[in-house]
């Protein structure tokens, strides 16, 4: 993709513009006046509210699938405390059914099951 060299011109002035605009704002006898000002207040919570908001967001989508690994892994150990593996030879994470059970006050709207198979036939299930 080839950029005119005036597109080129236009932006290296704005940010020249930018540039020049943040160097004469902060300027420590602008800051000085600016300090006391609610709207100088409310920029800096605001800058510091968005880098927290940013940093927890990447650290949420760096760690989700680690956290998730783990969570399976957790099941799969409680679900073979229940369910002995000599009884199934089947990823019981992934062969599950949902049934709704709201009408039967339990406290969840729906209930997963876990359906353990040796050679293709169902030998137990679990409820969560």
């Amino acid at each position: 993709m080839k950029v005119d060299p005036a597109t080129i011109q236009r932006i290296k002035a704005q940010a020249i513009s930018i540039q020049e605009f943040l160097k004469d704002w902060l300027q420590p006898s602008n800051l000085a006046n600016l300090r006391p000002k609610l709207e100088f207040q409310t920029g800096i919570l605001a800058g510091f509210a968005l880098i927290a908001s940013v940093l927890l967001g990447v650290t949420n989508c760096s760690t989700e699938s680690t956290i998730q690994q783990r969570l399976d892994e957790d099941l799969v150990k409680s679900l073979e405390e229940v369910i002995p593996a000599s009884l199934h030879d089947n990823d019981m994470l992934k062969d599950t059914v949902t049934i709704p059970s709201t009408e039967f006050n339990i406290g969840a709207n729906e209930t997963t099951v876990y359906i353990a198979k040796k050679s293709g036939s169902v030998t137990a299930v679990s409820y969560k």
